[in-house]
Order: structure tokens, then sequence, then C-alpha cells
């Protein structure tokens, strides 16, 4: 990703910005969050209007991930709606349901459930109708969370066991929250 990032004026813009949310993601990993949001934040100015396409909203769906994962909620609202808007000039597609499950998580750290809920029940809607199973795993998991919430261990359950399989795909953030919400899941049962 440093290759890439230094080499950008050979291989473009959006080489650079993509170099940008790889070294921000390292970053948040290894748990230099305030360097991955500088990183981050530089991927989505970089990557603004360069492509006439969905890959430009990728640096702002991981901004606001990582804004909602350091409770920043206010700020991570403005980063989804902007992704929202900038979504509507193209045809409907998968990546609808990731504002929804950004939006879903908001609403769960901020304790309104209700909310959490539509936002998340959304999201598996898009995902299903897409058939894309890492957006799937990532709404089942949120509404395995929201139920546990309510205290609605069989709605939790059923959840966890209607996430589709998503080991064998690339992203590693549904695979995350799949197993966090499975842990949560058999926590909650055994007590």
């Amino acid at each position: 990703a440093e290759d890439v990032r230094t080499a950008s004026h050979e291989l473009g813009v959006p080489a650079e910005a993509a170099a940008l949310q790889v070294l921000a993601a390292i970053n948040w990993d290894e748990g230099r969050l305030e360097r991955g949001l500088r990183l981050i934040s530089e991927a989505v100015r970089r990557a603004r209007g360069v492509t006439p396409d969905a890959r430009d909203f990728q640096p702002l769906f991981a901004l606001a991930a990582m804004l909602i994962d350091v409770r920043r909620l206010t700020e991570a609202e403005e980063v989804i709606l902007a992704a929202s808007d900038g979504m509507r000039e193209f045809a409907p597609s998968a990546l609808e349901s990731v504002p929804a499950v950004l939006q879903a998580r908001v609403e769960l750290a901020r304790g309104r459930t209700n909310h959490a809920l539509t936002a998340a029940e959304k999201a598996l809607a898009i995902a299903d109708t897409f058939a894309v199973p890492p957006h799937g795993a990532l709404a089942h998991s949120l509404l395995s969370a929201i139920a546990l919430r309510k205290g609605d261990l069989h709605a939790a359950g059923r959840h966890i066991r209607s996430r589709p399989d998503v080991t064998h795909y690339v992203t590693g953030h549904a695979r995350a929250e799949s197993l966090l919400a499975r842990a949560q899941f058999v926590e909650a049962s055994v007590g």
C-alpha cells in the first residue's frame, strides 16, 4: 500500500485512494485510531469525484464505520447521508445495504433499538434482494445484537442461525461481526 501511495503519480488517484484506505484499515486494526481516521479522511478527499461509479463510496463507508466505533455518531451520520445522497445518481445496487447497516449501528450505539431494527431490516432486505451474503451476514448480526438488547434470546438465535456463511469471502469485517454476534449470543444463552 505504501508503494502504491508513493507511486500514485504513475498509478493515478483511484490507486492512491485505495492505498490510503488500506493503510487506514491497517492503522485502525493496530490501534492507531487517530492516524487511521486521518488516512481514511484523506482517502475520502482523494476519491471524491474520481470515478463515475460506486467505488467513490468505499472510503466514505469506511470513514463512517470508524466514526461509529469511536462514538462520533453525528459525524458518522453526516458521512452516511453524503454517501446515500451520492448513491442516488446510480442504479439501485447491493451497496445500498451498507448505509442501512451503518445507520443501524449508529442507532444501536445511541440505544434506539427500534430505529436500529428498522435500519437493519432494510439492510437485510436489500442484501437479500441483491444476493450479497456478506451484507446479509452483517444485517443478521446486527439484528441478533438488537434482539439481545431487547432481551429476546429466541430472535437473537434465529438471526445467528440465519446468517449466510461468509467464511470464504474476502471481507474480514463481515466475518468479524458475525463471530462477535455469535459470541454474544452464546454468552447470553449460557449465562
